[in-house]
């Protein structure tokens, strides 16, 4: 039944040119220093509503059509109300998945918590098989274990559901993204490979995007990464768990040979962010154009008005491919990725 609400969103969205889906940083702290991350440095508790701002939040999303939220971060086990927040959003009529680190307080306790209170899907970091490497990448300590454990719960508690093992693909696991698949798939989640994004130097600011020479690609590369998504590709088609659609797996292979992450996106429509307090963005990288909160909020929504902010945020954007927007977008407008998407999840 989850995997068929997926299919009807979609259909909904393209028919009826409603959201898809909505990022709700229900917080921005985070207990991990992520080397391509910038997140963290605006974490701060006072941006946090309490549940009864967050629960109208929630019924205002929905009277504009949202069907899906994803909970992130920051890390979304944070919050003490997590569960609380998850039960608005379902009384709301929103489906809820959960994004988390699987941290060491992501405890078995605190996710029945969560998933008693109506989540559905969870979507959990891993960024490499080498325990050692994970730490470094993230500034954590014996997160590898504690994330891996994360994943076994939530599949055992949704069995049928689609959870999903979230990757940032970079110079520094390359190599490693056949394995990667392998073992996700041993685990009954699905694999999402996303192509990292990263600032060309540590003297600029991103909301998200952080710099790290280690991470990024070189002139020369091209190889390692035709040898690594040649194998995911081959390893999709025997019937591994890979959440990416074929078109977006050629995408990020071509991104991360030429540094090309052009894409007209459907960011303001089809997805966007709202932030802690409710500020709305089109994308986790740009500021607010309004708040969900305003008086005007349902009317100004979908408006002439709201088409054109969006327009003047959006218009300068170099691109991206970050899997949820582009992916969503792909769902969306493309049959064929959504024929490929129907066809994997009957398997």
């Amino acid at each position: 039944m989850r995997k068929l609400k997926i299919f009807s969103d979609v259909l909904k969205s393209k028919l009826l040119h409603r959201p898809f889906y909505v990022h709700y940083y229900i917080t921005r702290r985070c207990l991990f220093r992520c080397k391509m991350c910038s997140i963290w440095r605006y974490g701060n508790v006072a941006e946090e509503p309490p549940v009864e701002t967050v629960a109208e939040i929630a019924r205002r999303l929905r009277r504009i059509g949202v069907p899906n939220v994803v909970f992130t971060g920051g890390e979304p086990f944070l919050r003490d109300e997590l569960p609380q927040i998850t039960r608005a959003f379902r009384e709301a009529g929103i489906a809820v998945r959960v994004q988390t680190t699987g941290a060491k307080i992501v405890t078995p306790e605190r996710l029945d918590a969560v998933i008693d209170a109506g989540a559905e899907y969870f979507t959990v970091s891993l960024d490499t098989l080498d325990a050692a490497k994970q730490d470094e990448i993230c500034g954590s300590k014996g997160l590898w274990d504690s994330a891996v454990n994360t994943i076994k719960y939530v599949v055992k508690r949704l069995p049928k559901s689609v959870n999903v093992v979230n990757t940032v693909v970079s110079r520094q696991n390359i190599k490693e993204l056949p394995q990667i698949v392998e073992f996700v798939d041993g685990l009954g989640a699905y694999s999402s490979l996303v192509p990292v994004h990263l600032l060309p130097s540590d003297k600029q600011e991103n909301l998200i995007r952080s710099h790290d020479e280690e991470m990024a690609f070189r002139q020369g590369d091209a190889p390692l990464v035709d040898e690594a998504y040649d194998a995911v590709i081959e390893m999709k088609r025997r019937g591994k768990r890979v959440g990416a659609s074929m078109k977006f797996l050629e995408a990020s292979r071509e991104a991360l040979k030429t540094g090309d992450y052009g894409f007209a996106c459907d960011a303001g429509w089809l997805y966007f962010v709202v932030f802690p307090d409710g500020a709305l963005s089109p994308c986790d990288e740009i500021g607010p154009l309004c708040n969900v909160l305003d008086n005007d909020f349902l009317t100004f929504f979908g408006s002439k008005e709201y088409s054109q902010k969006v327009a003047d945020l959006v218009s300068p954007c170099r691109g991206c491919i970050y899997g949820c927007w582009r992916e969503t977008s792909y769902l969306v407008r493309d049959n064929r990725v959504l024929l490929e998407r129907i066809l994997s999840f009957i398997r």
